[in-house]
């Protein structure tokens, strides 16, 4: 992995600040189809992991990983699709948006890069997973992939319809209610190749999931690196 930066690297507690920013620019944003707000205040619960819950997803034979991959990169693979953006400079967002409508279960997808973080190549530095209803269609913003997709997954087999044990056996926890928000949390270090040489940088990841009736509806994972 290369990690590359223009601005200064944030302290911890602005990394953790980092994620809430991300996911709450994305939920300002007036685009027809944004990223989905989180749910604030239904959290049930936070598991603390030992290890990173997830550093990027496979969308068939294509691997995205958390800032490393830029935007460019997923629209030139999955489908040439406009860059949606809201806000300005630290509390700017981009995002690309997909919708999967031929596997067994409808899905929309957001890849999302925070204006500060995913620096001016806009690395991904969170993805948005949902179910869709049985009816769902593509739309202008969010449109079908161009390449054939059959299953796609977080690194840890993670994705969405799963059961709460499945989440057990992938993360080694399992949320206590089957309905409503759970979040896996993990803050740690992890040697980097930057520049010939190998660096440790600290690491902040999340995924938070959505339970209904036992199952995963929503996902949603960010990853950031630091020193």
């Amino acid at each position: 992995m290369v990690i590359a930066r223009s601005t200064a690297w944030p302290s911890k507690a602005l990394r953790l600040a980092r994620l809430l920013v991300l996911w709450l620019a994305a939920a300002q944003a007036v685009a027809q189809s944004p990223p989905p707000a989180p749910a604030r205040g239904k959290t049930l619960g936070i598991t603390e992991l030992r290890a990173t819950p997830a550093g990027g997803i496979s969308v068939g034979s294509f691997h995205v990983e958390f800032e490393a991959t830029q935007l460019d990169d997923i629209a030139n693979r999955i489908s040439r699709q406009l860059m949606q953006h809201e806000g300005d400079a630290g509390e700017s967002v981009y995002w690309l948006c997909y919708t999967f409508t031929e596997k067994t279960q409808k899905e929309r997808l957001w890849f999302i890069s925070d204006g500060e973080m995913g620096g001016a190549n806009h690395l991904v530095t969170g993805v948005i997973a949902i179910r869709l209803s049985p009816t769902a269609t593509k739309t202008t913003e969010c449109r079908a992939p161009s390449m054939p997709v059959d299953k796609i997954a977080f690194d840890n087999g993670l994705w969405l319809g799963q059961s709460k044990q499945e989440l057990r056996s992938k993360l080694g926890a399992e949320p206590q209610a089957n309905r409503g928000w759970w979040s896996y949390r993990y803050s740690g270090t992890t040697p980097v190749q930057s520049g010939g040489r190998t660096t440790t940088f600290d690491v902040t990841s999340q995924l938070d999931v959505e339970l209904r009736d036992s199952r995963i509806a929503a996902i949603r994972a960010s990853q950031i690196y630091s020193n």
